[in-house]
């Protein structure tokens, strides 16, 4: 079995170098480094990459966040690592939502835990289950997200709305709806978030109208938009056609 590299950790800055392939540093990222890592010390999570030779391969900006800030480096040697590795992480993200799940998980933080369990047992995307936990809010709760502050719903709601939404993207999945948008975006979760405010609402009704209405499913720009679809085909062939307050 090939041996694992092991992970280190030095305040030597100068062993490192770049390499004549690295990505220019973009200092905008860098910024934003060094006010993530002052907050939650995430360096040793995301460990930078070099060679035999100390080249930096991938990991630049985080190698330059933590020599301003004065914070030791975590990294790998890896013997074979070469420009291919670099090409492979130049269009990458950096600190993604999906980073600091995986950060506040390995410091086994009990709502972070309970997210990723969230997304595995109902087969969700980390942007729609923080819609579904966190709530309309996206930009002031992804700041929360990001510094550890990020809080499980305390009720069961949160299940409930997670098993209706795999049921209706199982449901467009299988009859392969057009665009992705309809079962795979943040605002079709928050959509259903106001649908289940209201105790009236059908689910099974819902899903017995979109067995027949679904040809009318269409991409919308805002969750208040696909809320009000989803209702009018809901309501289609009812008498007293139900009204959600927050659609009005």
């Amino acid at each position: 079995m090939e041996d694992l590299p092991v992970l280190k950790v030095t305040t030597d800055y100068n062993k490192f170098e770049f390499m004549p392939d690295n990505r220019r540093v973009n200092m905008r990222f860098i910024k934003e480094l060094k006010a993530s890592m002052s907050e939650i010390h995430m360096q040793k999570y995301m460990p930078i990459l070099v060679n035999t030779k100390y080249e930096i391969v991938d990991g630049q900006h985080r190698f330059t966040a933590c020599k301003e800030l004065g914070l030791p480096v975590y990294y790998f040697v890896v013997e074979d690592a070469d420009f291919d590795m670099i090409e492979a992480n130049r269009n990458q993200r950096m600190l993604q939502a999906k980073d600091y799940l995986d950060i506040f998980v390995a410091r086994n933080n009990p709502h972070y835990v309970k997210l990723k369990k969230l997304m595995s047992d109902y087969h969700l995307g980390i942007s729609i289950a923080l819609a579904l936990t966190t709530g309309y809010d996206r930009k002031a709760n992804l700041k929360m997200f990001k510094t550890g502050q990020f809080k499980f719903p305390e009720d069961d709601n949160v299940y409930f709305v997670a098993d209706k939404l795999r049921l209706y993207c199982q449901f467009a999945k299988e009859r392969k709806v057009k665009p992705a948008a309809l079962y795979n975006d943040q605002r079709i979760a928050l959509a259903f978030l106001i649908l289940a405010h209201e105790k009236k609402f059908d689910w099974d009704r819902f899903m017995k109208k979109l067995e027949i209405y679904w040809p009318q499913l269409r991409a919308w720009d805002t969750y208040a938009e696909y809320a009000r679809m989803f209702l009018s085909i809901y309501n289609y062939g009812k008498t007293n056609k139900l009204k959600i307050k927050e659609l009005v």
